[in-house]
């Protein structure tokens, strides 16, 4: 089992504190590349994880954006990204899954290469998002740490790892069986679209 330190972003000093991914890229430079976050709550954890994807449970409200509404200008060009990417095919495919192992929510993202992650989560001087929107590098900075404050622990994997396009759409077929059988607490946000990302 592939465990990995995970160093928090910026905030509260470094913890090793160990995760667990649910992918496992292989380094193919002729593929695509793999964004990974793992999202804990800091102050009260086990509400947060074992009620995330109950909607029988109140705590479905202590969920990221439900907590940070006031933060509804940074959310819109967060959102724009995924979204424009989506549309272009830059984002192969995206979901939310629980960890068990980690006792995180996890965001699995496949990202046609590493530039384009670069290019909207680097720490540049403005992100230019499209014609309309861009979002400053003080805004971002200070929308993480407004989610941190919130009570979000947000870990990403960098470096970013490689993986080839048959293993990722292996890995996206397990997930699309593990959310049609309903054994598995999944939400895709962005679905693979075979026009524009064909694979074989």
């Amino acid at each position: 089992m592939t465990t990995l330190v995970i160093p928090k972003r910026n905030y509260g000093g470094r913890d090793d504190q160990k995760f667990h991914p649910l992918i496992s890229p292989d380094d193919d430079n002729n593929g695509w590349t793999v964004r990974y976050l793992w999202i804990q709550h800091r102050h009260n954890n086990d509400a947060f994880y074992e009620n995330y994807f109950d909607p029988t449970k109140k705590q479905t409200g202590m969920n990221v954006r439900k907590q940070t509404v006031a933060l509804q200008k940074d959310w819109t060009a967060h959102n724009q990204i995924f979204h424009d990417s989506h549309k272009n095919g830059n984002l192969v495919w995206r979901l939310k899954v629980g960890n068990p192992i980690s006792r995180s929510i996890d965001y699995i993202e496949i990202w046609r290469n590493a530039d384009i992650i670069t290019q909207y989560f680097s720490p540049q001087p403005i992100t230019q998002i499209n014609e309309n929107i861009s979002w400053p590098k003080e805004d971002r900075l200070n929308f993480n740490k407004e989610l941190y404050d919130a009570g979000f622990d947000i870990r990403s994997w960098v470096p970013y790892r490689n993986i080839s396009k048959l293993h990722a759409m292996k890995t996206y077929k397990k997930f699309i069986d593990l959310y049609e059988s309903g054994s598995g607490n999944i939400i895709f946000n962005s679905w693979w679209k075979r026009e524009l990302n064909p694979y074989q």
